[in-house]
């Protein structure tokens, strides 16, 4: 993901391991490559270490109950991480389904998103103008 580009979303990846992600609309800020610090006060996550120990998303109700995102809850996403490396992935309401513990195939049919070979060398997203231009989601 060395450089993801949405419009809509207003989403800049700078490098292979977000070192910067800045979405204004959905006010995401990742201070660092590991995130460690990730604000977003219009989806009011709050990362509070480096490790995504804990984060809290009123407005999306998110929950992760350690630092590796053992388990992610979402409801008004629908998504769900079943084990601490987002091996399964699934939001029903964004179309999101992940194949395998690595990303290997992530398909958005509400976002267009598709990834094209194991590590998102290839992410296409025509609503939301996603480009991933080469890098590998480390």
């Amino acid at each position: 993901m060395e450089q993801l580009q949405a419009e809509k979303l207003g989403l800049e990846v700078r490098s292979g391991h977000l070192e910067q992600l800045q979405a204004e609309k959905l006010g995401l800020e990742v201070r660092s490559g590991h995130l460690e610090q990730l604000q977003a006060e219009k989806l009011g996550l709050e990362v509070q270490a480096g490790h995504l120990e804990q984060l809290q998303a009123e407005k999306l109700d998110l929950e992760v109950r350690s630092g590796h995102l053992e388990q992610l809850q979402a409801e008004k996403l629908g998504l769900e991480v079943r084990s601490g490396r987002l091996e399964q992935l699934q939001a029903e309401k964004l179309g999101l389904e992940v194949q395998a513990g690595h990303l290997e195939q992530l398909q958005a049919e509400k976002l267009g998103l598709e990834a094209q070979a194991g590590h998102l060398e290839r992410l296409q997203a025509e609503k939301f103008g996603l480009e991933v231009r080469s890098g590998r989601l480390e």
